[in-house]
């Protein structure tokens, strides 16, 4: 869930599901780099993880590429990849042609944009998927919200454009999570610090896409132009967006006036009259925090020895651990 608080008071003012703001959210960081560096006549989308952040991804670039007319997807479940299906025929009648592969090298190829959305995998970054550089159309646009790997030549190479969400967000997880960062955090990005701190990329390679989004520096430079976009996602966006969709329900008379008190907009979700009497009588005690784009291990109770956590560890360590 999500709870937006007024910045003044810290009241909170509303409670909404984070999972589709999250979701949302993370479908339009990628869009961006659609918008901005995607080839205009692209036609054929890629995508590994048919899950439910790749079907909001789908119909972003649908809308923002009215040429995509074939989908291609790479998942592990046959129920998801018909979900997935489903969704997308209900709500991008412009895809026409969908074809289920295999392997991530039949979803890559001949793919103008592929967005990768897979669950975090543990063990290193012989675990993520990979792909190689003779898969990739050129022109063609790669995304990746979730993990992705490929080879330090194809990185490296001075035709392949490497643009990141936010390039000062890298150089922190590179500080949180010592060298090798990308065998501890698995955001495709963290690669391109790696090879930076070795020396085989030079800094000013790795873009940010606001920078491209302000005119600062150019976006795609030629229609063969391979561009790798890796996406880590920040926190601020999920507040952002959140507050838009908060001010748009008050506009519209959506979502439930609970009166102005938090403890009743809990209640009210119970719908219990046993408990909204007990709230009645007295005020719960509950503290409640959540924190984002962050493993379960990245802090001190769960055992991290790279973050330091002391004062949420002193919480867990009084309360419940749950995962």
């Amino acid at each position: 869930m999500l709870t937006l608080n007024d910045k003044d008071t810290g009241t909170p003012v509303a409670h909404m599901s984070a999972n589709l703001i999250s979701a949302y959210r993370t479908a339009a960081i990628p869009g961006v780099g659609v918008k901005l560096l995607a080839k205009k006549d692209a036609k054929v989308l890629g995508i590994v993880g048919p899950g439910y952040i790749n079907n909001i991804t789908i119909e972003t670039f649908a809308a923002l590429r009215p040429s995509l007319d074939t989908l291609k997807i790479k998942g592990r479940g046959k129920e998801a990849i018909d979900r997935c299906i489903e969704y997308v025929k209900k709500n991008c009648p412009q895809f026409k042609n969908f074809i289920v592969c295999d392997t991530i090298e039949e979803c890559v190829r001949d793919s103008d944009i592929m967005n990768f959305a897979v669950s975090t995998p543990t063990g290193g970054s012989e675990t993520y998927p990979w792909i190689e550089r003779e898969w990739v159309k050129p022109g063609a646009l790669i995304c990746t919200v979730g993990a992705l790997n490929t080879s330090e030549d194809f990185i490296a190479d001075p035709k392949t454009k490497l643009v990141v969400d936010n390039t000062k967000m890298y150089d922190t997880w590179a500080e949180e999570y010592p060298y090798p960062t990308f065998e501890k955090w698995f955001i495709f990005g963290s690669k391109f610090t790696d090879m930076i701190h070795d020396g085989k990329l030079t800094k000013d390679r790795m873009e940010d896409i606001g920078a491209i989004a302000s005119g600062v520096i150019p976006g795609r430079e030629s229609d063969d132009q391979i561009i790798l976009y890796s996406i880590g996602g920040m926190p601020v966006e999920d507040v952002a967006w959140g507050k838009t969709c908060y001010e748009k329900a008050l506009k519209l008379g959506i979502g439930i006036d609970t009166g102005g008190t938090y403890t009743d907009a809990v209640i009210y979700q119970f719908e219990t009259k046993t408990v909204l009497s007990a709230a009645k009588a007295r005020r719960c005690n509950i503290l409640f925090i959540m924190t984002d784009d962050h493993a379960a291990h990245a802090i001190g109770a769960y055992g991290s020895k790279v973050n330091k956590t002391p004062h949420m560890d002193a919480l867990a360590k009084d309360g419940t651990l749950l995962t």
